[in-house]
């Protein structure tokens, strides 16, 4: 009768020294990339906070003590007759250049530059632009600029550590590959395509300072500000949130290719270990632990196999022992002489 026989054997692990050491470099990478994508979002969404939602962006011009308004009275004395001054015989008479209404400088060139008065409102005292203001655009150029960069480069990162994980068979690598995929739609959103296509009517997640002062006047003038919102709000938390997914599926993707050399590290993967071992129960898990414990530490030992099947069949007979005989049979036994 034959007794079957099963054990769960770990896999071997096929990573190599070099191989591990790459995709340590690009997990740095990738992290890398990622918190800066993070940094831009959150940037970009406090830029538009403080223009759209304060007026930080603004200075009151106080009038002078010493300026009093002017009124034009009427005399109560009697019009001077006009005096006529005859003109030198030869001389040419010269006009005074007409005035030019409207040639004051509008409130739209006097805002382009901090420190200019602004046209004063019927129901306010009158504004100039501040320094905030010259900050704020400085911010948001480096952060259309380091944010569009580091989504492409973290696209880049990621299909790289798909090609190397992929090269070496391990296991979680569709996770890497999930991680690739959303990385690609991220970069395809936060590119500036306003500057690159100039027909389209997206500006990508990263827009530029006049956009963002435009948007915001519009929703001043009656415009919606449930598209405001969706620009400059919805869409850079979802590039934060989509930055870190991808951080979190490409990690754990190539973690098992990976290996450990801290010690801190070591416990950790003996604790994950022996909490799947609690988990399932302790028999016929020998084999896993050995694996793990050889992944850990980087050996390429193969896995032992499995005890050989053994054929189970019924007990014979055992033969009979020879016994001693007695003194009398020997004496039976003797020859005649």
């Amino acid at each position: 009768m034959t007794i079957p026989y099963s054990i769960e054997v770990a896999a071997p692990m096929k990573g190599k020294p070099h191989v591990s050491e790459a995709l340590a470099q690009l997990r740095h990478g990738v992290t890398v990339a990622s918190l800066l994508v993070c940094a831009a979002a959150v940037a970009q969404v406090l830029v538009f906070g403080f223009v759209h939602f304060t007026t930080i962006r603004w200075n009151e011009v106080e009038p002078p003590v010493h300026e009093q308004p002017l009124s034009i009275v009427e005399s109560a004395q009697p019009a001077k007759p006009d005096i006529v001054v005859a003109a030198a015989p030869g001389a040419t008479r010269v006009e005074p250049p007409p005035r030019i209404e409207g040639l004051a400088e509008t409130g739209t060139a006097a805002a382009s530059r901090p420190g200019t008065a602004v046209p004063k409102a019927a129901d306010g005292p009158a504004l100039e632009l501040a320094h905030a203001d010259t900050v704020l655009r400085r911010v948001t150029e480096v952060t259309t600029m380091v944010g569009s960069a580091s989504t492409v480069a973290l696209c880049l990162l990621v299909m790289l550590g798909v090609a190397v994980a992929g090269g070496g068979g391990f296991p979680g690598v569709q996770r890497a590959v999930s991680a690739a995929s959303w990385s690609i739609l991220l970069a395809m959103a936060c590119l500036p395509w306003k500057e690159m296509v100039p027909t389209t009517m997206f500006h990508g997640v990263f827009s530029s300072y006049d956009v963002l002062l435009d948007a915001s006047a519009g929703v001043d003038r009656g415009g919606s500000l449930a598209g405001l919102l969706a620009n400059f709000l919805v869409l850079p938390m979802g590039a934060l949130l989509m930055s870190l997914l991808i951080l979190a599926r490409f990690r754990a993707g190539v973690a098992d290719g990976i290996i450990i050399t801290s010690v801190n590290e070591l416990d950790a993967a003996l604790d994950r270990e022996m909490a799947s071992i609690s988990k399932r129960g302790v028999r016929m898990t020998g084999a896993r632990a050995v694996g793990a414990l050889n992944q850990a530490i980087g050996s390429a030992t193969e896995a032992p196999p499995p005890p050989a099947e053994e054929d189970h069949q019924d007990p014979q007979p055992e033969p009979p022992r020879p016994r001693r005989l007695s003194q009398r049979e020997l004496e039976g036994f003797k020859r005649p002489i």
